[in-house]
C-alpha cells in the first residue's frame, strides 16, 4: 500500500515538472531589445540566472538584453521549473577600414578592417573594390569605400573617403600641319605646365609654345605632362616647307612661225602657260609659233606657302610663202629674193644645189627650202621628175678653177678627154667627176661626148694651187 502510494506520487511530480519546462519564445535577444517568453504552467515566477546579460519581468516572461553573453532563464511553480537559455547579441561593430587615403589611378591598393565577416563596397563608379578589399581608382577624384558588418540585430558600416588622383594626360596638340620657313605657328594644348621638345633642327621652339621653320623637312614636336603618379606626352607631326622659287628659263627667245623649240627651267612640278594666242604650248615645254608677234612664257610654282612666277619674252617672226616651182626644161627655179636657197632630192640635200635654180639631172622629186631675213624657212611642194631632157645646154662643168676634183653634171653619163696646151692627151675617163689633184698647176682643154661619142662641150680648166 505504502509503494504505491510512492509511485503514483513520482508520477505525478514527473508529470509537473514537464508541464513547467514547456518554456515558449526566442532563444536569442539583441541588447536593449525585449522579447517575450510564455509557459502553459499557471502561477509561476521568473527569473535571470544573470540579470547583467538579461533581465526577466519576474511575474511575466518579458526578456531584455544588457549585455553580450548568455543567460538562463527559469520559470518557477509549486510543481517544478523550467529554464531556457537566452544568447544576448550585440549590435554588430564595423570596427575601422585601414588604407592610404588617396592613391593614383590605376595603381590598387588593399584595405583591412579587423571586423570580421564583413563586405566591401564603393559609393560610386569612380573605383571598384574586390571581397578581398582590393580598391581599384579608376577615375580621378572622391569614392567612398565601405564595410558592412551584419548580424541578426541589424548592420552598420565603416567609411573611407578616398582620393583618387589622376594618371597624367597631355591629350593632344593642336596646331597646323605645316609651317614655311622663317614663318612661326603657335601650338595649343588644353592641359598647361607641360614641356616642349623638337625632334630635329628643321624647326625651332620659341617663347612658350610657337613654332618657327627653318630648313625643309620633316619634324615631330613633343609635349610631356607629368604629375605624381605618371608622365605623358603629345606628339605632333609636321613638315617645314621651303616658299617656292620658280628658277629660271633657258631656251632660245626667238623663233618663227610653225617653228617649234623647247624651254627648260631649273625648278620642279611648275605650270607654264603663254599669255596669248601668238605661241601654242605643250609638254614641259614645247613651244610653237602661231603667228608674227610678240608673246610671253610664264613658269609658275606653287605650294601650302606661296606661289612664284618667273617669264621668258619671245619674238615669233614671220614665216616665207610656200614657194612655187616653175620647170623649164631640166632647170627647176624658185622665186628671186629668198636670202638662203637648198634643193632637195627625194628629201636629201643637193650638194651645191644653194640658188633659186637647180637642174635636174635625176628622176625623183624635187624640193627647196627658202629662208628670209628672219632665218625663218619653209619648204616647198614637190615637183617630181619623170623625165629628163638631155640638152647640150644642160651640162654643168663645175667648180673651175679647183684644186682637186672636178664635177660633171648632165643627165646621162659622159665620157671626157683630158688634154694639156701641147694638144697632147692626159687621161680619158667615163666618168662625171674627175680627180685633178695629181696634175699640176696649170691650164687644161676638157673636152666631154655622150655615150654615143656626140661632143657636148669643150671648155677651158683651171688647176690652181693646193
Amino acid at each position: 500500500m505504502t509503494k504505491r502510494f510512492l509511485l503514483f506520487g513520482l508520477v505525478f511530480l514527473f508529470s509537473s515538472l514537464i508541464h513547467v519546462r514547456a518554456i515558449t519564445g526566442p532563444s536569442a535577444v539583441c541588447i536593449g531589445s525585449t522579447i517575450a517568453l510564455s509557459d502553459t504552467a499557471a502561477g509561476g515566477t521568473w527569473s535571470s540566472s544573470n540579470p547583467a546579460v538579461a533581465t526577466v519581468g519576474s511575474s511575466i516572461g518579458s526578456v531584455t538584453g544588457v549585455s553580450a553573453g548568455i543567460a538562463t532563464i527559469t520559470y518557477t511553480t509549486g510543481s517544478g521549473f523550467a529554464t531556457i537559455d537566452i544568447t544576448v547579441e550585440s549590435f554588430p561593430n564595423p570596427g575601422t577600414i585601414t588604407g592610404p587615403d588617396s592613391l593614383c589611378a590605376w595603381a590598387p591598393a588593399l584595405y583591412a578592417n579587423i571586423a570580421p565577416g564583413g563586405t566591401w563596397a564603393v559609393s560610386n563608379g569612380k573605383g571598384t573594390v574586390d571581397s578581398a578589399g582590393n580598391f581599384t581608382g579608376m577615375f580621378a577624384g572622391l569614392d567612398t569605400l565601405f564595410y558592412v558588418v551584419t548580424n541578426s540585430c541589424g548592420s552598420d558600416t565603416a567609411a573611407k573617403e578616398i582620393k583618387i588622383k589622376p594618371l597624367a594626360e597631355a591629350d593632344m596638340i593642336f596646331a597646323p600641319a605645316g609651317v614655311c620657313v622663317g614663318d612661326t605657328i603657335s601650338l595649343m594644348v588644353t592641359v598647361p605646365g607641360g614641356t616642349w621638345h623638337v625632334t630635329n633642327p628643321t624647326a625651332q621652339l620659341i617663347d612658350t609654345a610657337k613654332l618657327i621653320g627653318i630648313s625643309p623637312g620633316a619634324d615631330t614636336v613633343f609635349y610631356r605632362v607629368e604629375n605624381s603618379c605618371s608622365a605623358d606626352t603629345a606628339v605632333r607631326v609636321f613638315t617645314v616647307t621651303a616658299y617656292p622659287s620658280a628658277g629660271s628659263i633657258t631656251g632660245p627667245s626667238v623663233l618663227c612661225v610653225n617653228q617649234t623649240i623647247t624651254l627648260t627651267d631649273t625648278m620642279k612640278n611648275g605650270v607654264w602657260r603663254n599669255r596669248n594666242s601668238n605661241t601654242a604650248i605643250s609638254g614641259a615645254l614645247i613651244v610653237t609659233g602661231v603667228k608674227e608677234g610678240l608673246d610671253t612664257i610664264s613658269y609658275t610654282v606653287t605650294n601650302t606657302c606661296a606661289t612664284d612666277s618667273v617669264t621668258w619674252p619671245l619674238v615669233i617672226n614671220p614665216q616665207p610663202a610656200i614657194p612655187a616651182i616653175t620647170r623649164t626644161g631640166n632647170v627647176l627655179a624658185a622665186p628671186a629674193g629668198h636670202t638662203a636657197y637648198q634643193w632637195l632630192l627625194l628629201g636629201n640635200p643637193i650638194p651645191g644645189a644653194t640658188n633659186n635654180t637647180v637642174t635636174a639631172t635625176t628622176l625623183g622629186s624635187y624640193y627647196v627650202i627658202v629662208s628670209n631675213t628672219y632665218s625663218c624657212s619653209i619648204t616647198s611642194f614637190p615637183q617630181t621628175i619623170t623625165e629628163i631632157k638631155c640638152n647640150p645646154e644642160d651640162l654643168r662643168i663645175y667648180p673651175n678653177p679647183t684644186s682637186s676634183t672636178l664635177h660633171l653634171g648632165w643627165c646621162k653619163p659622159v665620157n671626157t678627154r683630158l688634154t694639156g696646151t701641147d694638144g697632147k692627151t692626159i687621161k680619158t675617163e667615163h666618168i662625171n667627176q674627175l680627180d685633178l689633184t695629181p696634175l699640176p698647176n696649170g691650164i687644161y682643154q676638157l673636152s666631154v661626148f655622150d655615150e654615143l661619142g656626140n661632143k657636148l662641150r669643150t671648155e677651158t680648166i683651171t688647176k690652181l694651187r693646193q
